[in-house]
């Protein structure tokens, strides 16, 4: 959700954070004008704390089974270019991309 008077900067705005009592609306509903594209991304992200590296393997094949789930959605079915990204976070320095198929980049 993001609210109509953060938009223009394209402000993450949460009804508890800041007080903002302002309207919020899904980024969904909003018909935003694109380039001509070849390839849409559908990129989920992770965070790890630098002490949970040990779970990197179990955290990526989680969330690439999340991926999935989201490919399969009656929204993305009809999508013939769609690529798919994993971006893990471990910690504030570190980070691991992994491509659709589940290798890391």
């Amino acid at each position: 959700m993001i609210c109509l008077h953060c938009l223009p900067v394209l402000k993450r705005c949460l009804p508890t954070v800041a007080g903002c009592k302002k309207k919020l609306i899904s980024l969904a509903s909003i018909a935003l004008p694109l380039p001509d594209i070849k390839y849409e991304w559908l990129i989920e992200l992770k965070y790890l704390k630098e002490g949970e590296r040990s779970n990197l393997e179990q955290a990526k094949q989680k969330r690439l089974a999340q991926l999935q789930k989201y490919v399969a959605s009656k929204n993305l079915t009809s999508k013939q270019d769609l690529k798919k990204a994993l971006v893990i976070f471990i910690g504030k320095k570190d980070y691991v991309l992994v491509n659709e198929t589940g290798q890391m980049i």
